[in-house]
């Protein structure tokens, strides 16, 4: 059986959201890969900051390994975590201590990265680990899922120089929107591969979450929060409309028209999903982080679920079923909720076909095995 090894700053533990990294490391065990998910990267901050992480902590152990099915995972620590300090000298002296600590694998964890086939650095604070995957294992292929551009999301500019040197060095770059390649060097090798959506459990979903005689708003993600327009959104809603918030939309307002879900399991959200009227996506978007349009794994979602989207006015989405605001206009935000009432409510939208996870593992498969052939004729 081949082995694939993923390295990644999220946690597979069957708790909390899915990234795209998860969906991944399922879609290679369902091939028949012996797949191995080491999370890098957190440690006391994350334990002081995110009641989520020490929740998940607290149930998988750290340097403990775990077998979710297909996929083996487990989660490892760093005494020093990377955080942009937002100044100059500071973030540049924070550079310098974290790469002097010594980003290394840990030792319950190494083993699986000498012995892996394939394999695979996520995006963020995995970054920092780039260095110790190769020097454990110099010789197998090398996959990049480059799922954000470090300097559009605020990430420390360390993560953005090793974002910019692995995009060199990995033999596949896997890049969800085509927006991003300008963000990356010319040399880099890279595969546009949108996110994947497992549509079959979407289409399993049969059951309602929903009270009869109302109107449901989701939110998923906190990724570039808007939080002034959503507390906005959030302040508009009233009579049967509702909106539903999971992960990390959260907002000022207390209100019976909006109700807080926390960090849940995919399984429990995808109902939420399919029978809303609309979805929220309250980003704080512009020309420099446009790829959003093209690589939010929530708009897929939607658009599968054929949702209308409330989404910012500052970038030109290609997404056919956006109603669109002005982000901090309480005005237009009341039109747009308008729009939704009147005219938009219970009109499924018809967006382009979407893949699956299986589509975009086999993509990146492809794309290694074109990438061996470039080797061996060079």
């Amino acid at each position: 059986m081949p082995k694939l090894t993923i390295v990644s700053t999220h946690v597979y533990s069957g708790l909390g959201r899915k990234a795209s990294i998860h969906f991944l490391a399922d879609a290679y065990a369902r091939r028949g890969y012996a797949v191995s998910f080491v999370s890098v990267g957190r440690g006391p901050l994350h334990r002081v900051r995110n009641k989520a992480y020490r929740t998940i902590r607290a149930t998988v152990g750290v340097n403990q390994w775990r077998s979710y099915g297909g996929v083996s995972a487990i989660l490892t620590e760093q005494a020093l975590e990377i955080i942009n300090l937002r100044k100059k000298p500071l973030n540049e002296l924070w550079g310098r201590i974290i790469q002097m600590s010594g980003c290394r694998i840990a030792a319950p964890a190494r083993q699986a990265v000498i012995d892996a086939d394939i394999l695979i650095i996520d995006s963020g604070v995995s970054l920092l680990f780039a260095d110790a995957v190769r020097a454990l294992n110099p010789h197998a292929p090398l996959v990049f899922n480059a799922a954000d551009i470090m300097a559009c999301i605020g990430a420390h500019p360390l993560l953005t120089q090793l974002e910019q040197r692995l995009a060199l060095n990995a033999d596949v770059t896997r890049i969800p929107s085509p927006l991003m390649q300008s963000l990356l060097p010319a040399g880099a090798r890279c595969l546009v591969a949108p996110h994947g959506l497992d549509k079959s459990v979407f289409d399993a979903c049969r059951q309602s979450p929903y009270k009869d005689g109302t109107i449901n708003i989701v939110s998923v993600g906190n990724t570039l929060h808007d939080a002034a327009s959503f507390d906005l959104f959030a302040g508009a809603l009233e009579g049967n409309v509702i909106l539903h918030c999971f992960g990390g939309s959260v907002s000022a307002v207390t209100s019976p028209n909006v109700i807080y879900y926390g960090e849940r399991p995919f399984a429990e959200i995808i109902p939420y999903l399919k029978f809303a009227d609309a979805g929220l996506a309250a980003y704080r978007v512009s020309a420099s982080t446009a790829y959003m349009a093209d690589s939010s794994l929530k708009m897929i979602q939607y658009r599968y679920c054929g949702l209308p989207a409330f989404v910012p006015n500052t970038i030109r989405w290609s997404y056919e079923g956006v109603i669109t605001y002005t982000p901090g206009d309480r005005e237009s935000i009341g039109r747009a909720l308008m729009l939704l009432l009147h005219e938009k409510r219970g009109r499924k939208i018809e967006g382009a076909p979407v893949l699956s996870w299986d589509d975009v593992a086999g993509m990146i498969l492809a794309e290694l095995d074109r990438s061996a052939g470039r080797r061996l004729s060079a």
